[in-house]
């Protein structure tokens, strides 16, 4: 799939679209933890330069010794990704 313009076609490159940014980010969710089941998709944004997604993913963490409700904790990272290349730039925990 190709990118579409970021602009409109104004001049400043192509972006990934929304829906392939939370895939990138799910992908490399279960890449690094190995967990793949109750992801969810809870905040997609377009940082103000337009050069990168913040995408917050929800998962349920029930390692033991960790608060338990109902099966887990909720937890949230927040991962960067490369609007133009879609390359994860970063995850990070995300405290809310």
């Amino acid at each position: 799939m190709a990118p579409e313009p970021a602009d409109g076609g104004r001049g400043e490159g192509p972006r990934i679209p929304p829906k392939q940014a939370v895939t990138v980010a799910k992908d490399a969710f279960k890449d690094v933890t190995g967990l793949s089941d109750g992801l969810f998709v809870e905040e997609l944004e377009l940082n103000p330069d337009r050069s990168r997604w913040l995408v917050t993913i929800s998962y349920v963490d029930s390692r033991p010794g960790l608060p338990n409700l109902v099966g887990g904790r909720k937890a949230h990272k927040v991962f960067e990704i490369d609007a133009a290349t879609g390359e994860v730039i970063a995850m990070k925990i995300r405290d809310l």
